[in-house]
């Protein structure tokens, strides 16, 4: 299970080298960054009216159990278990996919 993740690149370079659009405002501070947890804000690379940019997210899934706050519950999925496993099956068939750019992803025992 991934514990951390690192990334030693700028965004304007991220930007740059994957022909992003739009504004780096709200990422810009968020890279370079080391040792990324989950539930850290994170830049995102998404795909916005078919076209893709950056976008500040939280790295983790969202639910809402309808007590009316939503929480993070879960923040890793295995490629190979991600349309099986309930948590994640609707966010992964209604197409809500983002890329996370990264030098290395840590591992932790456990």
């Amino acid at each position: 299970m991934c514990k951390h993740h690192n990334i030693a690149i700028s965004a304007k370079d991220i930007a740059d080298q994957l022909s992003l659009f739009g504004n780096l405002g709200a990422v810009d501070d968020l890279l370079p960054s080391y040792r990324v947890a989950p539930t850290r804000s994170i830049a995102a690379i998404v795909n916005a009216d078919g076209m893709h940019a950056f976008e500040a997210m939280k790295w983790g899934g969202v639910t809402n159990r309808g007590r009316g706050k939503s929480t993070f519950k879960a923040f890793n999925a295995i490629s190979e278990e991600i349309t099986h496993k309930p948590f994640f099956r609707g966010a992964w068939a209604g197409g809500q996919r983002c890329l996370i750019p990264a030098a290395e992803f840590l591992y932790g025992a456990g």
